[in-house]
Order: C-alpha cells, then sequence, then structure tokens
C-alpha cells in the first residue's frame, strides 16, 4: 500500500475513537486509541451481532482488543473487559 492510502486509513480508524462508536475509548486511563466496529449478520430471523476492534497507542501499538458481542448493549461492557497487552 501506498503511505498515504496509509495513512488515509489510520485517520479513519483514528476518527471511530474521536468522533463515532468507539468515543468510549477516549479516556485519560488509555493512550491514544484507533478502532473499527460493525454488524455481523446472524441469519434470516436473528438478531444480528455487533463486532469491535481496536488498538493504542496509535504507533507503536501494545494494546489491541477485539470482541464479537451477540447485542450493542454488551458492547460498553466489551470494551473494558478485554484489553491484552501485546509482547
Amino acid at each position: 500500500m501506498k503511505p498515504t492510502t496509509i495513512k488515509v486509513l489510520r485517520q479513519g480508524l483514528r476518527q471511530v475513537v474521536t468522533d463515532g462508536t468507539g468515543k468510549r475509548l477516549s479516556v485519560p486511563t488509555i493512550p491514544p486509541a484507533a478502532s473499527k466496529s460493525g454488524t455481523a449478520e446472524a441469519g434470516s430471523g436473528r438478531p444480528n451481532h455487533t463486532w469491535f476492534g481496536a488498538y493504542a497507542p496509535l504507533i507503536n501499538r501494545k494494546l489491541w482488543l477485539s470482541r464479537l458481542v451477540k447485542t450493542l448493549v454488551s458492547m460498553v461492557v466489551a470494551f473494558a473487559n478485554r484489553w491484552c497487552y501485546k509482547s
């Protein structure tokens, strides 16, 4: 990928935290983070699932989070309970 493309992608992932669905990660106890969220369809007549991925800090990542939750309400709990340190 071109460096300019990577820069645009990183800016978009950061914007999810500053202005979008990942705003709850914008707190003083977590370094500046970037994230992406989405919906996973579960099939006809079944409720959709929500997924969320994040990393921090923006440069030289040391923390990451990946979560699939069955309801959007559960996502609030998922933000805090699954941070993992990258070795």
